[in-house]
């Protein structure tokens, strides 16, 4: 059975993989699995599910619409992370997923993951915990 805290955090900017990282732990979630790539998150996916995805839709091998299309057969949550709101093509990618500009507080952050937990049933409630 897969853990219903684990999250998959793909960042290929090493600053804020760490720390938005930093702000999951803070937040009690201890499996987190950073990747920079979508080779390391195709992967992974192929034996792993995590509970929540946090995707940087632009990472150093490419796009990640393979990624987004796993992420949805899974029926995993996620958030795409972006500095901007990407073309309509890319957008269509990554559709299903919650949008979160870069740079984004904690707050705004961990409300996105309560956000995506709750659409799985789970409460969380880390952006009322962790402030």
């Amino acid at each position: 059975m897969e853990n219903k805290t684990r999250v998959l955090l793909l960042e290929n900017d090493l600053l804020i993989a760490h720390e938005v990282e930093h702000c999951l732990r803070q937040a009690g979630f201890i499996d987190v699995h950073v990747g920079g790539n979508c080779t390391y998150a195709m992967t992974w996916l192929a034996t792993h599910t995590p509970a929540l995805a946090i995707v940087d839709p632009h990472l150093a091998d490419g796009r990640c619409r393979e990624v987004f299309e796993l992420l949805r057969s899974k029926s995993v949550p996620f958030i795409v992370y972006a500095h901007d709101y990407v073309t309509t093509i890319k957008r269509h990618d990554a559709r299903g997923g919650q949008w979160v500009l870069k740079p984004a507080s904690r707050e705004v952050l961990l409300r996105a993951v309560d956000t995506a937990f709750s659409s799985l049933g789970l409460i969380t409630g880390v952006s009322e915990r962790s402030s």
